[in-house]
């Protein structure tokens, strides 16, 4: 599955388990409902949406952009087997997003490293 496929899909699933229209996702998010409808009606009007755009939806989501960008892997518990497993999806996916993906996954990392040092 493709990046943007993926985060179409993503925003489709977590709309639907918060129960949130587009219009109430706009207005949680600051997206226009414009940009929100482009982005999950699949008619390639928004292929690549930019970072920020995808960080704002995030937060209209209440999770984070690498939850919004891979929800399918993260949504599921590593298993006490595996380690690693989370930060091998991140890697993943990582490799195979786009420049505008890859720095919004390198942003997070780089919030996630600073607030792991504060605690």
């Amino acid at each position: 599955m493709d990046s943007s496929l993926a985060l179409r899909e993503n925003i489709k699933k977590l709309m639907a388990l918060k129960g949130f229209s587009q219009k109430t996702l706009a207005n949680n998010s600051g997206v226009s409902q414009k940009t929100i409808s482009n982005l999950v009606a699949n008619n390639g009007v928004l292929k690549s949406p930019a970072v920020s755009t995808v960080e704002s939806i995030a937060c209209g989501l209440g999770v984070n952009p690498v939850e919004l960008l891979n929800y399918e892997s993260t949504a599921v518990s590593p298993t006490q087997d595996d380690p690693y497993r989370d930060l091998s999806c991140l890697i993943r996916d990582f490799m195979a997003a786009d420049s505008e993906g890859r720095k919004a996954i390198l942003r997070v990392a780089r919030n996630e490293a600073i607030h792991a040092k504060q605690i």
